[in-house]
């Protein structure tokens, strides 16, 4: 029977993952890497050394967004977007955005937020850059290059992330200050999903 996996960018994020997973948790647990390129290579080599390829994979960690009332809001997606998508002109052979399969149950994904995901290189220290986007998404790399392998290989993903900072010039400080509150809010909503989903899920 094929397992679920979760993933985090660092171990350090969510509290105690480790000891979560072990009793709490039916699921294998990864950590693909910081960024965009390593959390691609790291979690590329992980996939390519699994006897079989997961039923499913649920990505947590932690989002900036343009709002700073999403602070410590949690977002649960399957809806992502090209890092560029904000003021340059694709290729026209890649897609602005797409979408992972879906594998938690409706019931489960009306209590998040439904934001869409995407990723910049960097931290960007002008705000009206993210305020100007047309749609309110929340900004994760690892969330991002996951997502793309994952929606090339058919295999489901899906993004649970709790926001720490607004996007903007105080983004690198605001996560310092947050993200140890919000990987204790990541690890009560893993809790959560795991306790009210199907056995048939996890």
């Amino acid at each position: 029977m094929k397992k679920y996996w979760i993933v985090v960018a660092d171990q350090k994020e969510i509290p105690l993952i480790d000891s979560l997973i072990k009793f709490d948790i039916e699921a294998e647990f990864h950590v693909c890497g910081i960024g965009l390129l390593e959390s691609v290579y790291h979690f590329s080599e992980t996939l390519c050394k699994a006897a079989e390829l997961p039923a499913g994979i649920l990505l947590a960690g932690t989002a900036g967004s343009p709002d700073s009332d999403d602070l410590f809001k949690v977002c649960l997606t399957n809806q992502f977007l090209y890092p560029q998508f904000l003021f340059e002109e694709l290729p026209e052979f890649l897609p602005e955005k797409w979408s992972t399969q879906s594998f938690l149950p409706e019931s489960i994904c009306r209590a998040y937020l439904d934001k869409p995901v995407y990723s910049s290189f960097g931290i960007s220290k002008n705000t009206k850059h993210f305020s100007e986007c047309m749609l309110p998404a929340w900004e994760n790399m690892e969330a991002l290059s996951l997502s793309w392998i994952c929606y090339k290989r058919k295999i489901p993903f899906m993004a649970l992330l709790c926001c720490t900072n607004a996007l903007g010039s105080r983004s690198r400080q605001e996560w310092k200050e947050n993200y140890i509150q919000a990987g204790k809010v990541l690890q009560e909503e893993l809790r959560r999903i795991f306790k009210n989903v199907s056995p048939k899920v996890f």
